[in-house]
């Protein structure tokens, strides 16, 4: 039961590198999209710049909207500092784990905004029993029986054999002596060892139905918030991000015949950098949730293993 046991702790602890391994895969995936983002801001903000200072030299616009486009750009250029230092710390981060010193790859490639179908809840519930987590408890239950056989194969008296040789002192003669011994049984022989050994099997079996209902629940508030933030990311991606994609359009272009202010500009701009960074975000916990319901269910991790481009 011991060695079974230490099996089982082996399998737990290799699922939590695989779950760990996914987690920090999904960062540096994370942080790509982020530092990308930022460029698309930097690039967006050094646009507007340019179209404003042409509008001052014009005389159409006055100058303190050129210090405010030039005030969101040295911020957005900022913010991709930020970023690629991110970037860079979730880059080691995965490098560590994988046992180098240095990050060997250049970029992860991954999808984020990829979603695997999922699989019924009652199924993945099914699972949790067969996960090391609770194979533990089955493995323990076997250790507590085998020591109740054990206290009671104890309980049992224990028969004594005995032979060897007697030599008579007065006739000189010697004699094979052959003997038993059995000891007489007592009414509480082992017994608080035998109620100790039950007691034990009575609490592991109430551990696990708490560990298994505790599971149970944990994994069904994973599983809808994984669902809310599929939801939510593909609501994102396919309505708010186009609508406020063609608002800035709008905007961009009304603002160069003067019917809105750069204020007006400014706030449609960031509108859309913000739903982006919400799409991008929720995205990167849909993928979290989903390693922490692999490892709680110990199904296999999804997907194959991830490339990285070389140097």
């Amino acid at each position: 039961a011991d060695v079974d046991l230490a099996g089982i702790e082996q399998r737990a602890r290799e699922l939590d590198v695989l779950a760990e391994v996914t987690r920090r895969f999904v960062e540096v995936v994370a942080a790509q999209q982020q530092l990308d983002l930022t460029r698309e801001s930097v690039e967006l903000t050094r646009k507007t710049l340019e179209a404003i200072s042409v509008s001052v030299e014009a005389a159409r616009s006055p100058v303190a909207e050129r210090s405010r486009a030039q005030i969101a750009l040295t911020r957005a250029r900022l913010d991709e500092q930020r970023a690629q230092g991110e970037l860079r710390s979730s880059r080691y981060a995965l490098a560590a784990i994988l046992g180098d010193e240095e990050p060997t790859f250049v970029a992860a490639r991954a999808d984020l905004f990829t979603f695997d179908t999922l699989a019924p809840f009652n199924r993945l519930a099914g699972q949790i029993e067969r996960s090391p987590d609770f194979l533990r408890f089955a493995s323990d239950a076997r250790l507590r029986d085998a020591e109740l056989r054990l206290a009671q194969a104890q309980a049992r008296p224990n028969l004594a054999l005995s032979l060897g040789v007697r030599r008579f002192e007065e006739t000189d003669d010697a004699a094979l002596v052959a003997g038993f011994s059995i000891p007489l049984p007592v009414a509480d022989r082992n017994q608080g060892n035998i109620r100790q050994a039950r007691i034990r099997i009575t609490q592991s079996q109430a551990q696990r139905q708490a560990a298994f209902a505790r599971a149970r629940a944990t994994l069904h508030g994973l599983y809808q918030q994984l669902l809310t933030s599929q939801t939510q990311t593909e609501a994102l991606r396919s309505e708010a991000v186009p609508q406020a994609r063609t608002a800035l359009e709008q905007v961009q272009y009304g603002y160069e015949r003067g019917r809105f202010s750069f204020v007006e500009l400014a706030d449609a701009q960031r509108e859309l950098l913000g739903l982006q960074e919400a799409a991008i975000t929720s995205a990167t916990d849909y993928h979290r949730l989903r390693a922490e319901i692999e490892r709680l269910t110990s199904a296999p991790l999804a997907g194959t293993a991830p490339e990285a481009s070389q140097p």
